[in-house]
């Protein structure tokens, strides 16, 4: 009994460093990913062939079935486009309103 009170507080410790820590670092992972990203300019300048009359392809598979996502949330104006051939991150975009 004298173990329980030292145990309840170490998992709640536990829950409230960890857990937030971890959600913290992903939304910092995904952060760097969107920034070490060309933007569209940067990404057309590096593969010029990419650029068509009919928009833009993948550079890796050539395929024009390119997805944009937000990067925290479907409605952010930080995306990340996504060849939906082969599943590779692209490039990304900002949408000021």
């Amino acid at each position: 009994m004298k173990l329980l009170f030292p145990l309840a507080l170490a998992v709640i410790f536990a829950i409230l460093y960890f857990i937030p820590r971890t959600l913290i670092d992903r939304r910092i992972a995904r952060q760097n990913e969107w920034r070490n990203r060309p933007n569209l300019q940067e990404y057309l300048e590096e593969n010029p062939k990419c650029r068509t009359g009919r928009g833009v392809t993948c550079k890796y598979c050539g395929s024009y079935n390119i997805i944009n996502r937000g990067m925290e949330v479907r409605h952010d104006s930080k995306r990340i486009h996504t060849c939906r051939t082969c599943s590779t991150n692209l490039y990304r975009t900002e949408f000021y309103e």
